[in-house]
């Protein structure tokens, strides 16, 4: 099929399951099951952000100078994922740093475990979503190879005339996968173009139905036209009128 080539661009195996995982995350989170990483006060993901930012970072000067020597600490406090103390080090983000692969770090790993851990059905369909995304690019990885494509052998500049000659015939390949399903899929049908491709393949379909059922789709109409006629006075007449119109 064309989506086992460059399916992904229609979209084929990646928006609906993308658009399901993002459900269930939603769902997730408006639960409470991702608390763990999100609460705004105590998630991990939340403490990250402010250590980041610099909220737990500490200086001490150790040297008057000049220039000043300083040694920074980052302290997390308890109650927090991470929560410790990182650091002196030279500077502020090697302090941070430090947080995060000591504390940080590992604190979110083991949030993420207990979320799989509570929500193993959850986790079971994302995960199943991410490997049919993963499954199209790899395939279409390998087709695109085997077929020689490259695309960095297109001309730039190129007008796709053979595509739009063949937009009817494309539009009766309607087969799973085919090119009808990629080029609808794609087209923009926003705007006056991609509204032009959908219909023309539509016509096609409708057209061909038509022929099948026996009706007649093309109708030839003559480029001549009847000329209009001079008025040439009354030309019937009785056979009284004629002969008194007779010049002897």
């Amino acid at each position: 099929m064309l989506t086992d080539v460059i399916g992904s661009i229609a979209g084929y195996n990646i928006t609906g399951e993308i658009s399901n995982t993002a459900d269930i995350l939603g769902n997730m989170t408006s639960s409470g099951e991702l608390n763990l990483l999100i609460n705004s006060t105590d998630g991990v993901y939340t403490v990250m952000e402010n250590c980041i930012a610099g909220d737990y970072t500490s200086s001490t000067e150790i040297d008057p100078g000049p220039p000043p020597v300083y040694e920074y600490t980052v302290t997390i406090p308890g109650g927090l994922p991470g929560a410790g103390t990182y650091g002196p080090e030279n500077t502020a983000n090697a302090a941070i740093s430090n947080a995060f692969t000591s504390g940080l770090n590992p604190a979110m790993i083991s949030a993420v475990g207990n979320i799989v851990a509570a929500q193993s059905i959850d986790v079971s369909n994302t995960t199943a979503n991410f490997n049919i995304v993963c499954d199209q690019l790899e395939t279409q990885d390998t087709n695109l190879a085997l077929a020689g494509v490259n695309f960095a052998n297109l001309i730039p500049g190129l007008q796709p005339w053979s595509l739009v000659y063949n937009l009817a015939s494309t539009g009766l390949e309607v087969v799973e996968g085919g090119p009808a399903y990629v080029l609808q899929s794609i087209a923009n049908i926003n705007t006056q173009g991609g509204q032009a491709i959908v219909s023309t393949m539509r016509e096609a379909r409708n057209q061909e139905r038509l022929s099948i059922a026996g009706m007649q789709t093309d109708i030839t109409i003559s480029d001549q036209y009847p000329e209009p006629e001079a008025d040439l006075g009354t030309t019937q007449y009785t056979v009284s009128q004629a002969t008194g119109q007779k010049i002897i």
